[in-house]
């Protein structure tokens, strides 16, 4: 079907078409791909940013589309099919060999779709950072000023080249003790 742009879609037509492309997302198909066939891009994102029901209906199904893009993960790792094939050498010797660029192949694949349902659906696919540390001791989150973060850092700085306290420089490129202020 061509991409034609559809300016007036009755409220039913669109809610027929909005259904559609959320079975179709479900399915495992893609926007992009929906759209080249059926309604411009630009329409459905005027549909998404226009009426956040839209939006949340799309954005559900490619959630829900991550669980079928992650058993095809599964079943491409599981099929070994392609992975061995047969030759056979010049004196008519028939041997086993690895199809290298079929498993690089089902790898490309696999990660692929795990980039794109950790994008779809973070908080399930994505990577978690677990910080923990001593109960008796939370981890806390302390408040600086800009002056304070800068002293800091350039405290930190001179610790990590080495300069001995009395040659270190303040933030004029003075020399300064960390602890006095400027050397006088």
């Amino acid at each position: 079907m061509q991409n034609k742009i559809q300016v007036h879609l009755s409220p039913e037509e669109r809610a027929q078409k909005v259904a559609e492309l959320v079975e179709h997302i479900i399915n495992g198909g893609s926007l992009h791909g929906w759209c080249e066939e059926n309604v411009p891009w630009a329409t459905v994102w005027g549909w998404m940013s226009a009426d956040p029901k839209v939006c949340e209906a799309v954005r559900n199904a490619q959630v829900g589309s991550s669980w079928r893009r992650v058993e095809e993960m599964m079943a491409i790792a599981d099929d070994a099919s392609e992975d061995y094939t047969w030759v056979t050498d010049e004196d008519g010797t028939k041997r086993l060999i690895l199809v290298k660029e079929n498993i690089a192949r089902s790898r490309l694949r696999c990660d692929v779709r795990w980039k794109l349902v950790a994008a779809l659906a973070p908080s399930i696919w994505g990577t978690k950072l677990a910080i923990s540390g001593d109960p008796n001791s939370p981890i806390t989150v302390v408040s600086m000023s800009d002056a304070e973060r800068e002293h800091k850092i350039r405290k930190l700085l001179n610790k990590a080249v080495g300069r001995p306290a009395k040659n270190r420089l303040n933030g004029n490129g003075a020399e300064s003790d960390d602890e006095n202020g400027p050397v006088e």
